[in-house]
């Protein structure tokens, strides 16, 4: 991306409400101490324009990696730090940090098992992987292969890239979403549209998908895993 369109990217993730209940879950299962003085090293990979990494920032040691040279620039320039890198060679040692953040990464991926296998390398003992990815490879369409998605995932599939380890919640989210999108892509298919699922949202619009979205997040925080929806949500432990 040049940097008028990370910038733009930017302005989306600061107000979307997929963005925003993406994170708010991620923060929740980043593990702390009671006495919250605890700030655990957080890696997360692929971190764009930094909108994760600035609120990692606040609750841990946090650092970005990613492979394009604009996106560490953006996030230096906001006082972030973040280095020049891939997800499938970390540029750290072993046991290094105390939570990875995976948020839609594998889907991008040619060989994501390396990618999980680098992840848990860097983390410690008893340390959390988060990730996220797109549900569901019949649902893959032109708006995923524009964004550079291999693959769209089962929660089978996600569960069998990390090979048994332990996982400590595994869920769909936004179920919600899911018929919208079914019907949304499905038009595009017969009419043979090329279009990528818009992001800018009407304020009224916006408002209600996080009132729902907010509501399954409660519902999932509360260890209920939901039977579907357009994306997967996962914690992993060490």
């Amino acid at each position: 991306m040049d940097p008028k369109t990370y910038r733009q990217w930017e302005r989306i993730q600061e107000t979307n409400w997929w963005f925003g209940a993406r994170r708010d879950l991620m923060v929740y299962f980043i593990p702390r101490g009671a006495d919250k003085k605890l700030r655990p090293g957080i890696l997360d990979v692929g971190c764009g324009s930094g909108g994760n990494l600035l609120l990692f920032s606040k609750i841990g040691k946090a650092v970005g990696i990613d492979n394009s040279e604009t996106a560490v620039s953006v996030c230096k320039k906001k006082g972030l730090e973040a280095i020049l890198g891939t997800a499938t060679s970390l540029k750290f040692r072993a046991n290094y940090f105390d939570v990875v953040v995976l948020a839609d990464i594998l889907e991008h991926l040619d060989n994501p098992q390396k990618a999980v296998a680098e992840s848990f390398r860097v983390l410690k003992r008893g340390g959390t992987l988060i990730a996220t990815v797109p549900a569901y490879n019949w649902l893959y369409s032109y708006h995923d292969l524009a964004n550079g998605h291999k693959k769209r995932y089962s929660k089978n599939e996600l569960m069998e890239l990390f090979g048994g380890r332990y996982i400590q919640r595994i869920s769909y989210l936004f179920s919600f979403a899911l018929l919208p999108v079914i019907i949304m892509r499905s038009l595009n298919q017969i009419t043979a549209k090329k279009e990528v699922d818009d992001s800018s949202v009407p304020p009224v619009i916006n408002g209600l998908l996080s009132s729902l979205s907010k509501i399954e997040l409660d519902l999932i925080k509360k260890g209920v895993s939901l039977p579907m929806g357009t994306s997967i949500f996962c914690v992993v432990r060490k």
